[in-house]
């Protein structure tokens, strides 16, 4: 089986490792400069051809810290990246909607980096859908963009693509947990705008203390069974998105 997660925390998740007897490849995010130092860490134990770690380095819309600009130029600079991100907006809570000016500042900063050294950027979206589709236009500039844990609906994913938008949906736990949305993008989102994470250790469901790497099969089970096709084909068209994607050489499983 072809596994794959666009978007994992390496840093903060206990014990991890490819998955065995899987290609596995998934893009390790890290948003603090010494959380990407472990994870490149981590990562160049498993850069194999079987089991490759991409690599993202972003400024969250919740961490917004100038120092970091100059951090993410120079990972640039030097090609230590495959990915920008995650990158974003975040509205979900009142004190961050007023932080509005600053995460659109560190936003189109990011967003002109991205679009230099032509990598793909995984965007964090939470409450603020609206916002990001004033930058369709420039969002068409970038080589690929990922909609990390994507919880719009159908309609607005469809408006991405519309817009001339090389995007790609990440499907998470959140098919797991009733979201309606979530289920309707999963069952009929095309085939080739789909992707699958686990964003561990984050995003838990109800009585679970963190999420796990292992848990993408519990996510891959369910989208297979929401579109009625067989699990096995599923994974290996994610595999074949994600290496589109971070622009990486695929394998045959």
């Amino acid at each position: 089986m072809s596994y794959t997660d666009c978007h994992i925390h390496l840093a903060q998740t206990t014990g991890w490792e490819p998955l065995a007897g899987t290609i596995f490849p998934v893009c390790a995010s890290a948003y603090t400069i010494q959380d990407y130092e472990k994870t490149e860490q981590i990562t160049s134990r498993y850069n194999t051809e079987q089991k490759k770690v991409c690599l993202s380095f972003g400024i969250h819309p919740q961490i917004t810290e100038d120092n970091l600009l100059d951090f993410l130029n120079g990972l640039l600079k030097e090609n230590r990246l495959d990915a920008v991100g995650e990158i974003g907006f975040d509205f979900y809570k009142k004190e961050d909607e007023a932080n509005a000016d600053t995460q659109e500042y560190f936003w189109n900063e990011q967003l002109a980096l991205a679009v230099n050294y032509k990598k793909p950027v995984i965007i964090h979206c939470r409450k603020a859908l609206p916002k990001l589709f004033t930058y369709t236009d420039k969002m068409k500039n970038l080589p690929a963009v990922v909609f990390h844990s994507w919880n719009g609906s159908l309609t607005e994913a469809d408006s991405m693509l519309k817009k001339g938008i090389n995007a790609y949906f990440s499907i998470g736990k959140q098919v797991l947990n009733g979201n309606k949305k979530v289920i309707e993008a999963a069952a009929m989102l095309p085939v080739e705008r789909l992707l699958t994470e686990t964003d561990a250790p984050y995003q838990t469901l109800k009585n679970e203390t963190q999420t796990t790497a292992a848990d993408v099969m519990k996510v891959c089970k369910k989208i297979a069974e929401l579109r009625h096709t067989d699990e096995e084909e599923l994974t290996d068209s994610v595999y074949w998105n994600f290496c589109s994607a971070f622009s990486i050489s695929g394998i045959r499983s």
